[in-house]
């Protein structure tokens, strides 16, 4: 294989690694902001009625994967050990800076009441969130959390509300 031939060769797949890679965040069309990557949240369950807050705030991470899919981890404390599963779901834009998600977390068994954490049924803990820029990378937050047992009936409910900031 010639030089010239060679550096084409190397050009060619230096330019379609980069093309590949993922960046931290990408314009979105016309000034719009990219939802993409990790971001650590601030968030305050309330009461959906009233807005009172049902506890102190606590953080959690939420990754937001290119394609439409997260990851999410829980920094609550109100789960005993190993009774509560990372969330996984989807996202979508709503809004030149708005974004809309779902996901769903497991909750593997029973726990009574033990205050301040009201005690948790074995099933699925579903939330339902919108997302706003609130800068470069700070968001808005405000959700809904549906707890359902096994049967899938809902037993409680709560309105988190929040903030996030990208990792970097």
């Amino acid at each position: 294989m010639s030089r010239t031939r060679r550096m084409s060769v190397t050009i060619l797949l230096s330019l379609s690694i980069l093309a590949v890679m993922p960046g931290p965040a990408r314009a979105d069309g016309a000034g719009a902001r990219a939802l993409e990557g990790v971001w650590a949240m601030s968030l305050t369950l309330r009461d959906c009625a009233t807005g009172a807050p049902l506890g102190p705030p606590f953080r959690s991470l939420l990754t937001f994967h290119r394609g439409g899919t997260l990851s999410e981890s829980a920094g609550t404390t109100g789960f005993a050990p190993g009774q509560r599963s990372p969330g996984h779901g989807l996202w979508s834009r709503s809004g030149r800076n708005a974004f809309a998600a779902r996901f769903v977390a497991m909750i593997l068994f029973d726990t009574p009441p033990v205050p301040p954490a009201p005690g948790f049924l074995a099933g699925w803990l579903v939330v339902g969130a919108n997302f706003t820029f609130a800068g470069a990378d700070h968001l808005n937050i405000t959700a809904t959390a549906q707890f359902l047992d096994l049967n899938r009936d809902v037993y409680r409910a709560a309105c988190p509300t929040g903030t996030a900031e990208r990792f970097h």
